[in-house]
């Protein structure tokens, strides 16, 4: 599998949830996660690959890789899974 590699865009994640009183809901928070690029699109076999600009790269990922979920850093070289943060069940007591 080969992952369509943006090195134009940064990744977020969910680093915590806050509690909107005024909604009754909780509001995720997103910090931006050093280093990462992200996975704009998977090619399952190299025939699904295209011609790309040079801000973005075809890179051998795992299979488990998918869009949204994963993210490339440049620097190890790795794919890794975005950790959100769990959203609580239950409002603040």
């Amino acid at each position: 599998m080969k992952a369509l590699v943006s090195s134009q865009e940064q990744v977020q994640y969910i680093s915590e949830w806050t509690w909107n009183a005024a909604q009754n809901i909780w509001t995720p928070q997103f910090s931006m996660i050093e280093n990462s690029q992200r996975v704009a699109q998977i090619a399952v076999t190299d025939d699904q690959t295209f011609p790309v600009s040079p801000s973005l790269s075809w890179i051998d990922c795992p299979n488990e890789c998918t869009t949204n979920g994963w993210y490339y850093n440049p620097q190890t070289q790795t794919f890794t899974e975005i950790t959100n943060a769990a959203k609580p069940e239950n409002p603040p007591a």
